[in-house]
């Protein structure tokens, strides 16, 4: 059988309000480090005299503070659902167009014109790795040196996005100046097929937020280069 608890008498109830408050004066962030005790404080309802801290008043201010944050929490998160949606939206809308395409040249001007509008977005660009430099047949399709995508991607990459680089203007051409923000994906064509990328642009500089985005535009870089691969191995003599 347990033993029955002692009464605390008076004297040694006022030795333990002591010892407490002696320990609080010795570690003044105490309640700092363990918040989770305001809670369950029994709090002044007002200030009783010169010195003395209105607990209530803090446990208000506090508890307002906390409330602010987690609305703005809550109304980032609601942005960030909505912006998500809207550019999955937007990429589901451009993948749809590629279905329709007719040819390497249809595929190409898809990509390059019509893109602009339905992604938001200011200027796209398809770069391909190629060591002669002698141009392009196709208006939007720019030549980029050997090992290029590599060096403005990474390593295993699909997607970068972020703050436009002076290293990445090159790549829009006489829209370079426009550009502020941009998306760089890596289009995987196969062995047989040149290094390629895909390279899209905007005047605005919160249009593609480093590291934001990545699923849905690596998904659009994958379903395009299949496109792309598919044409241009239709178009090859065997």
């Amino acid at each position: 059988m347990s033993k029955p608890r002692k009464a605390v008498t008076a004297p040694e109830s006022r030795l333990a309000d002591e010892r407490v408050a002696a320990y609080l004066r010795r570690h003044p962030d105490f309640l700092v480090r363990h918040t989770e005790l305001l809670g369950r404080l029994a709090a002044p309802s007002q200030s009783r005299g010169d010195g003395v801290i209105d607990m209530q008043i803090f446990l208000i201010e506090r508890l307002q503070a906390e409330v602010r944050t987690l609305k703005q929490q809550c109304e980032t998160l609601v942005a960030g659902g909505r912006d998500y949606l809207a550019c999955q939206n937007r990429v589901h809308a451009a993948v749809n167009l590629l279905i329709d395409a007719t040819g390497l040249d249809h595929l190409v001007q898809l990509v390059t014109i019509d893109w602009l509008s339905i992604l938001d977005i200011d200027v796209s660009v398809l770069g391909v790795e190629n060591a002669e430099q002698n141009g392009s047949a196709y208006a939007g399709v720019h030549c980029l040196e050997p090992k290029m995508v590599e060096g403005l991607i990474g390593s295993g990459r699909v997607c970068v996005t972020g703050e436009c680089l002076p290293v990445v203007l090159p790549l829009f051409g006489a829209a370079a100046t426009l550009v502020r923000s941009h998306a760089l994906l890596r289009l995987d064509l196969g062995d047989q097929l040149p290094n390629s990328l895909l390279a899209l642009g905007s005047r605005r500089e919160d249009r593609f937020p480093e590291g934001q985005g990545g699923e849905v535009l690596s998904f659009l870089a994958r379903f395009l280069g299949y496109c792309l691969r598919a044409r241009l191995t239709a178009s090859c003599p065997h």
